[in-house]
């Protein structure tokens, strides 16, 4: 991440039927817990929002 942080996501339950091509060094959305933020889960490819 750009602040340095590194975290273990894992696919979104949605995306584990279809999952979405991902090439290392792609970015990504991810979604955070509210409790636990060091386990997010990858929603996609980065719509460029």
């Amino acid at each position: 991440m750009p602040n340095g942080f590194r975290a273990d996501a894992h696919l979104d339950k949605t995306c584990r039927e279809n999952p979405p091509p991902l090439v290392v060094g792609e970015r990504i959305q991810l979604e955070f817990s509210t409790y636990d933020l060091t386990n997010p889960r990858i929603i996609g490819p980065d719509q460029g929002t």
